[in-house]
């Protein structure tokens, strides 16, 4: 239980995260246009949004005021999230560090393509909603019919149990509904 409560408050700041990220490189874009330092975008971030983000480029902030060099704070932080668009910022800061050019330019090609990837996931998890229902619906249904059966009728199962076919083909069904299970899980879910 303590395992699946803190998956799910996991998964929970990944998406806030995520959905902070396009913010958060507009800050950076708006800073660096601005004349300021990367360090002093970093540390606006860090004061104008909330956490998780906040609070990530706040350590991020932190290192690189204790002596860490930029790339390997932006690696720190990528490794400490593990979100995919943070990795495609770290990867443009990396590149414009030791190759040069228009960091600002650069992270604000690199914020559309991360809005437009969140507008693609919300989307998709939009128009497969339905699959996810029809999924939970057919899963629950046959337990939801053998209860109220028993409710209404005690005696509905009882001569039944007694036969020997009758635990092999529940196993079966069941068997049947978890592999159907799978097979519509992966047909809702998509990765972009």
């Amino acid at each position: 239980l303590l395992q699946f409560t803190v998956m799910r408050m996991r998964a929970a700041r990944h998406r806030k995260l995520e959905a902070q990220l396009p913010e958060a490189i507009d800050i950076l874009v708006r800073s660096l246009k601005a004349g300021h330092p990367i360090l002093s975008a970093i540390r606006l971030v860090r004061r104008e949004l909330s956490d998780p983000i906040g609070s990530e480029f706040g350590i991020l902030a932190d290192e690189m005021t204790y002596g860490l060099d930029l790339e390997s704070a932006m690696n720190n932080l990528a490794a400490r999230v593990g979100q995919e668009d943070l990795t495609l910022v770290v990867i443009a800061i990396g590149l414009q560090s030791s190759a040069g050019g228009n960091l600002a330019e650069i992270l604000r090609g690199i914020s559309h393509v991360v809005r437009e990837r969140l507008k693609m996931r919300l989307k998709v998890k939009a128009m497969s909603a339905e699959g996810r229902f029809s999924a939970a619906l057919l899963t629950m249904l046959p337990f939801a019919l053998f209860g109220i059966l028993w409710l209404i009728a005690p005696h509905f199962y009882g001569e039944v149990w007694e036969q020997p076919l009758v635990k092999p083909v529940l196993f079966l069904a069941a068997l049947w509904l978890a592999v159907g299970n799978v097979v519509m899980y992966r047909m809702v879910r998509f990765r972009i």
